[in-house]
């Protein structure tokens, strides 16, 4: 059963599933500076796919510009908030969404990158109710808006007032908060620099939890992540730092609370609450410098996204983890039944072919390591 349960642990890993991390190859290119203030730099893309083409901002009227991909788990789940704000505001704003780095394999020369995006958009129609272009070879748009703003995730959203000056630049999550701005914006009352404030004072803050964590001071770190999570309500992945903390201090006392975030449904109101809940249960899975790991808390942290979230590719993570729980408990049976599910749930498209074929390569692997086990 050791080297059973040895090998397991060789092959443990988990689906991807955001892309709010880093998605760029060189980060340490430097293009001119683009900051809230600056007039909105000039649009020039391959080739506009849905809506009416855009070639510059007019003056007088609002633009929210998103960037984001095809391969972007959370930009999927910005797109009925994007085509809601496009209906809304239609009078007074335009919601545009550009994709960048589809052209992955770094062609100079073919636009070929441009009919998966063709793809991606027909498939998912009316959802998106608003103009989508695609990057062109030159990479320009992720060049003078991206990478000039030094933003590196997606999605990442400039907002455009009515005199064509970027007035905010936000993330994924910040992504609720657009509705609120744009209407502000469209009625004189939105004040650039206040948001601008409160977005520096959060990265001074969660800079300051994640050096209370690196130097290992996890009483003052809770603390900390405590006040941040009362200030900062939205930001709902500071769960997963008070569960690092509290099991850094004592492991009872992290998985406690991991408890309790079942227990309570602290994750279960919106699409970013299943990302936290993946992370939590792979960092169970993954994280071996603990004694022990909860992996009955696996297996309740990601049946509540098969429960509550009704996308395919998070019933995929989340039957995976389970999978793999039970392979680390010691019953291969049961994990490789929820392997197979993991399996079924995958979507059916281009863009999950690689997590097909990992998740059939690691089920394969289970098999053999069942066998030389007995």
């Amino acid at each position: 059963m050791k080297i059973y349960l040895i090998l397991i642990v060789i092959v443990v890993f988990g689906l991807n599933l955001t892309s709010m991390g880093q998605s760029d190859q060189d980060k340490t290119v430097v293009f001119q500076t683009l900051k809230v203030g600056d007039p909105a730099p000039l649009i020039k893309v391959e080739k506009w796919v849905k809506g009416p083409p855009v070639q510059d901002f007019d003056p007088g009227h609002v633009y929210i510009i998103e960037f984001g991909a095809t391969w972007c788990g959370p930009c999927r789940d910005a797109i009925p908030h994007l085509s809601a704000l496009a209906k809304k505001h239609k009078d007074n704003a335009t919601v545009i969404s550009f994709f960048v780095g589809e052209n992955r394999g770094g062609d100079s020369v073919s636009t070929a990158y441009v009919s998966k995006v063709e793809r991606y958009v027909q498939k998912l129609g009316d959802i998106i109710a608003y103009s989508i272009a695609v990057d062109d070879l030159h990479e320009t748009m992720r060049n003078t808006w991206l990478k000039a703003a030094q933003k590196y995730g997606l999605p990442t959203t400039f907002l455009v007032d009515q005199n064509r000056k970027i007035v905010w630049i936000g993330d994924g999550i910040e992504v609720i908060k657009l509705d609120h701005y744009v209407d502000q914006l469209i009625h004189g009352t939105f004040d650039p620099m206040a948001v601008l404030q409160e977005q520096e004072d959060w990265m001074m803050d969660h800079q300051e939890l994640n050096n209370l964590i690196n130097i290992a001071d996890y009483k003052t770190a809770l603390m900390k992540v405590d006040t941040l999570m009362k200030i900062y309500p939205e930001r709902k992945y500071l769960i997963k730092k008070r569960f690092e903390v509290l099991r850094a201090l004592e492991e009872s006392m992290g998985y406690a609370y991991g408890w309790e975030i079942v227990n309570k449904s602290l994750l279960v109101n919106d699409p970013y609450d299943a990302y936290i809940l993946s992370d939590l249960s792979s960092s169970i899975l993954k994280d071996f410098r603990y004694n022990e790991q909860d992996y009955d808390l696996v297996i309740a942290l990601s049946e509540q996204i098969i429960q509550y979230d009704h996308r395919p590719q998070f019933k995929a993570s989340a039957y995976k983890n389970i999978a793999n729980a039970w392979f680390m408990k010691g019953e291969p049976v049961k994990g490789e039944k929820m392997m197979q599910y993991a399996i079924e749930n995958i979507p059916h498209d281009e863009h999950y072919e690689r997590q097909k074929q990992s998740f059939q390569e690691e089920l394969g692997r289970f098999k053999k390591l069942d066998k030389r086990s007995k």
